[in-house]
């Protein structure tokens, strides 16, 4: 069996929170309990929508959305189905949620460029979660595989950090990468750069009205006709539990 290999996630040199692609995620807690609608767009064009329920009576604290997958389920994932059917029809997708429970926005497959918003169904279009400007507590997670340098860029907040990511060196056991690393600007503002080892995640922690960018700037891998070979195996991200976050 051979395994296929995924070019988008090993040439991407630019990361946004608001174009999520499958390197990255979003996580946001949901503290009021009520019926919400999820929004999703690609590229900026909607896409289509699926809803949230969140209750004090749901057991699940977290729920999982794959964007690129309810994409397909929804609405076909392809420009002829999506003219068939109007983002705006209601859908039968609807995630669970115990009141102050987290809710996990990735893209498990395909080239990305996702964005969500949601919000009451009966408050529309009063926000409460929106990953073109993320809201204080809001999580913006990214897996860095190049090894090189990288800038970190928030211009709302004026946030500028550099990045260096380690290369994978030969070694007789398998490579794990270590935890994720967390940060916020407060952080960033300190210390000015991160470091990191290939394949190591890094996640910050908003402090409100931050849109994120993360750019390769200079590479330290040569070989860019056979990326993998220096590069740090990845996958994406499961439906389990988040660690080290908690409902308030």
């Amino acid at each position: 069996m051979k395994t296929k290999i995924n070019r988008h996630i090993f040439t991407q040199t630019r990361f946004q929170s608001n174009v999520l692609s499958q390197l990255g995620f979003i996580v946001h807690q949901y503290k009021e309990s009520g019926r919400y609608q999820a929004d999703v767009s690609r590229h900026g064009k909607p896409m289509y929508s699926f809803q949230i329920d969140v209750c004090k009576n749901h057991k699940k604290p977290q729920f999982s959305a794959d964007l690129s997958a309810l994409d397909k389920s929804i609405r076909g994932g392809n420009e002829r189905s999506a003219a068939k059917e109007c983002c705006c029809e209601p859908h039968d997708s609807v995630f669970e949620l115990l009141e102050g429970g987290f809710g996990l926005f990735y893209v498990g497959s395909g080239p990305g460029g996702y964005s969500v918003c949601t919000y009451p169904i009966d408050q529309k279009p009063h926000a409460v979660f929106d990953s073109a400007v993320l809201g204080d507590g809001d999580m913006f997670g990214i897996t860095l595989l190049r090894p090189g340098q990288y800038v970190f860029l928030e211009q709302n907040k004026k946030i500028k950090a550099a990045i260096e990511v380690e290369e994978v060196k030969p070694g007789k056991t398998p490579y794990v990468p270590p935890d994720p690393v967390y940060v916020d600007n407060q952080q960033l503002q300190k210390s000015k750069v991160i470091k990191l080892r290939a394949a190591q995640g890094l996640i910050y922690k908003a402090s409100g009205g931050e849109s994120i960018t993360i750019e390769l700037l200079k590479p330290n891998d040569d070989d860019s006709d056979n990326p993998e070979l220096k590069i740090a195996h990845w996958s994406k991200p499961s439906g389990g539990s988040l660690n080290g976050l908690k409902a308030k």
